[in-house]
């Protein structure tokens, strides 16, 4: 009678693993499906000191409140090598990405922003405008103010496992940008922008670097100029467009069209980041 009972607990145990077996099944398919689609925000940031504050400049504090802010949420900065290569190769993300991004090269960077990056456990990337970078060299007067990253400060940053400097053109950051002009050919169009990138490209990797993105010079693009820059071998590009990205794996396509959230001054990080869904 014991050994019966014995087996009937089995024969009901089988019966209620294979009725529960779809939904089990389901719940992971889910799982594994989700983790095929990265939400990935991306902050946009410029100038850092204690000069007029304004869109494109903000406080050493500010920043700093930013970090502690985002460390308190669970989040961890990500590079946009460590996104391509979830892309591409699968390789996994931390469960909530973020990227820090600042544009143009200020001197600042290396000033103040570094040490906070160290301090709070961060990564970020520079881009640079090799124009800029340039007109430093043999400037003996520098200011976290209006100063720009020269060669050597390029070549600090390259070595840095927690930074990635990135193209931002060589002589593009006026005007028009990296857009066509009027009536321009696709032929003409890509030999120009491609011409002054290289320019820039080179300036980095002589300071030791390997730049694989474009940072858009104020976020403009065309048709025109997503088409050159996969053409010439770039890994992603960065525009000026709001919004979180969604990205799924193996979809490359997404990554020329990385969309970033500009932070001006004026407004706190608490305010600022839920204001983006960033919480």
């Amino acid at each position: 009678m014991l050994q019966h009972t014995k087996n009937m607990t089995k024969i009901l145990s089988v019966l209620l693993c294979a009725l529960l077996l779809p939904f089990c099944t389901g719940a992971i398919l889910v799982t594994a499906e989700a983790k095929e689609t990265a939400s990935v925000p991306i902050i946009m940031y410029h100038s850092v000191c204690n000069g007029k504050q304004n869109a494109y400049v903000i406080k050493p504090e500010t920043l700093e409140n930013d970090l502690v802010y985002l460390k308190e949420k669970g989040y961890t900065a990500v590079l946009t090598g460590d996104v391509v290569d979830w892309v591409e190769k699968g390789i996994t993300l931390p469960e909530k990405p973020i990227m820090l991004t600042f544009d143009d090269g200020h001197y600042n960077f290396l000033s103040a922003v570094l040490p906070l990056i160290e301090k709070y456990d961060m990564k970020a990337v520079v881009s640079v405008v090799g124009e800029y970078t340039d007109l430093e060299e043999g400037q003996e007067k520098r200011s976290s103010n209006y100063s720009y990253l020269n060669r050597d400060e390029i070549r600090e940053l390259t070595s840095h496992s927690r930074i990635e400097v990135q193209n931002h053109s060589y002589g593009l950051h006026s005007g028009a940008g990296a857009l066509p002009r009027k009536n321009e050919s696709y032929e003409v169009y890509k030999k120009r922008l491609l011409d002054d990138l290289a320019k820039c490209d080179a300036l980095i990797r002589d300071c030791g670097g390997n730049p694989t993105v474009f940072t858009c010079p104020f976020g403009k693009y065309g048709g025109f100029t997503k088409r050159a820059v996969i053409e010439a071998g770039y890994k992603a590009m960065l525009i000026c467009e709001e919004g979180t990205n969604r990205i799924e794996k193996g979809d490359t396509d997404s990554l020329f069209r990385l969309k970033r959230y500009i932070r001006p001054c004026g407004i706190s990080s608490k305010s600022y980041f839920c204001k983006k869904g960033i919480e």
